[in-house]
């Protein structure tokens, strides 16, 4: 059997036939697309901040540059000065330039924590968003084309 429209109705169904359905965003879907855009960009920037706030890392001495100053004395010059270094004591207290990285990588390592928790909110959303929209979707039933309703 197939169902044939009357004639009144052969305009509406012409109509209807040729204009396209519209789609319609589920707000899930917003929730999705939000969330995701968030994590990404909250992600992109806990990774590279920290980065840019800590600034070049100081350059050390090299080994052999050490070596060859403590090779380049005598015995006796060396002895004495490990005595007045283990007189004096090690703790020379912080230099200006060492407290300035010691506060910049404090900070960069807050900015970092709150950008990591702003990532894995958009993270929630988005698993959320897309959880609700797959499972919200209107399914075909069996043997109706997808865009058609079962009557």
């Amino acid at each position: 059997m197939v169902a044939v429209p009357r004639l009144r109705d052969l305009e509406v169904v012409v109509d209807g036939a040729s204009a396209p359905q519209a789609r319609r965003w589920h707000p899930a879907q917003g929730w999705f697309v939000v969330g995701f855009c968030v994590a990404m960009m909250a992600s992109a920037a806990a990774w590279l901040v920290p980065q840019r706030l800590a600034g070049p890392q100081p350059v050390l001495p090299d080994d052999a540059i050490i070596r060859a100053a403590v090779e380049s004395v005598d015995a006796a010059t060396a002895y004495r000065a490990w005595q007045a270094m283990r007189a004096s004591g090690i703790d020379r207290g912080t230099l200006p330039e060492e407290l300035r990285l010691q506060q910049s990588a404090t900070a960069a390592g807050r900015i970092a924590a709150v950008l990591w928790t702003v990532a894995a909110g958009g993270a929630i959303a988005a698993t959320v968003g897309g959880l609700v929209w797959l499972v919200s979707r209107p399914r075909a039933a069996a043997g109706t084309p997808v865009g058609e309703v079962a009557r």
